[in-house]
């Protein structure tokens, strides 16, 4: 089905779909989805779908700072003429090398995700066939993230994980920390020896703090420590690396000045959380993972709290190419979402696992009513 694509419509909208509950970390509460997704209609009609999740904390973006960018660069994408999937990639690294699409990773994604979705369905090929010709992986093992939350909650929450059979689980948890020890205790005896217990502080650390909790929960056997201080301690996370033998995990501090080559590099960390919203897209997703895994560090593919299937879909176009991440995450779908955009359940199964997906574009079918029920219209250039 090769041949000329001519770009009609741009349009982009703001996500709010309420949660069933709400989800806390030590950075953030949240009771909806505040995304942004972009739809790229071509002159045949087909239309590309991506999803931008714009954080403030992590990559300093506001959603009216994302849609303001995605109309400049949506500007510079429509018109385009496009004959062969060289020069979508052509397209797609020379806007995402500018000064706008690098200060706004989220609204890049969603544009880019929507260019390749589009250019996909176009082929009737999936988005990892854009890359390689055989998947590196079919079946995912996704994790369990339990939020911030109080004892009683966290009790229920451990004995679901419990009853879905989850191998892999990471605990949001805070200060003091001695409650989160106990935390990580009750996990432990919950969910018994078996099960891989990692923990996310969001910063909520300082070394001290962490050297003290690493002393105190050898037993527990924990499997990674991610962002234990905030984000522009950087000396602090080398410090703290430097010492555990728990692998330590960089997630927010990525996204500094120095950037994520700068820790590959300078052996800040033992691994790094790719989130592929907060990165710039799959492209920047696919390079980060490539060097990050030449540097002999832990890969984790990330998800922000609240992603819909649109962005879970390219995670698993990404896992696709690159194979199994040591963790991996997202797919919560509607055990979060009131409901998601995509006609196919996309949540994870039973033990956590979920498939690549095979059909044409990002794989699933997006539910445009749903879309245009939830979402508010940024803008329409056409």
């Amino acid at each position: 089905m090769s041949g000329k694509m001519r770009i009609r419509s741009i349009k982009l909208l703001s996500l709010r779909i309420p949660f069933r509950t709400e989800f806390s970390h030590s950075l953030s509460n949240r009771s909806q989805t505040e995304s942004i997704v972009a739809v790229i209609e071509a002159r045949d009609g087909i239309r590309g779908y991506g999803e931008g999740a714009p954080r403030s904390y992590v990559t300093g973006e506001s959603q009216e700072q994302s849609i303001a960018a995605a109309r400049v660069m949506a500007r510079e994408l429509f018109g385009a003429e496009i004959h062969s999937f060289e020069q979508v990639k052509r397209l797609l690294a020379e806007l995402g090398s500018t000064k706008v699409a690098r200060e706004n990773p989220a609204a890049w994604c969603s544009l880019e995700l929507a260019m390749l979705d589009l250019w996909g369905k176009k082929e009737r090929k999936s988005v990892w066939q854009l890359f390689i010709d055989k998947p590196k992986v079919t079946k995912l093992a996704y994790s369990a993230v339990i939020p911030l939350v109080k004892k009683e909650k966290l009790s229920q929450l451990l004995n679901l994980v419990k009853e879905l059979s989850i191998s892999f689980v990471k605990l949001k948890v805070g200060r003091p920390v001695d409650q989160t020890i106990r935390n990580l205790a009750a996990a432990r005896e919950t969910l018994g020896d078996s099960v891989s217990i990692r923990l996310d502080a969001n910063g909520a650390f300082t070394v001290s703090d962490c050297i003290n909790l690493l002393n105190n929960t050898s037993e527990i056997k924990l499997s990674a420590i991610e962002q234990p201080v905030p984000k522009y301690d950087l000396l602090g996370l080398k410090k703290i690396a430097s010492v555990s033998d728990v692998p330590i995990i960089a997630d927010e501090s990525l996204y500094t000045v120095e950037g994520a080559e700068y820790l590959i590099d300078n052996n800040i960390c033992h691994g790094i959380n790719i989130r592929i919203s907060s990165c710039g897209g799959l492209i920047r997703a696919l390079q980060l993972f490539k060097e990050a895994k030449k540097a002999g560090m832990i890969c984790q593919l990330g998800a922000h709290v609240g992603e819909t299937a649109i962005l879970t879909a390219a995670g698993r176009a990404l896992t696709a190419v690159v194979g199994t991440p040591k963790y991996l995450e997202g797919a919560a779908g509607t055990y979060l979402l009131l409901e998601d955009v995509s006609n196919e359940n996309i949540s994870f199964q039973k033990g956590g696992y979920g498939s690549i997906f095979r059909k044409a574009g990002l794989g699933i079918t997006v539910n445009h009513d749903v879309i245009c029920k939830r979402g508010t219209l940024s803008f329409s250039i056409q």
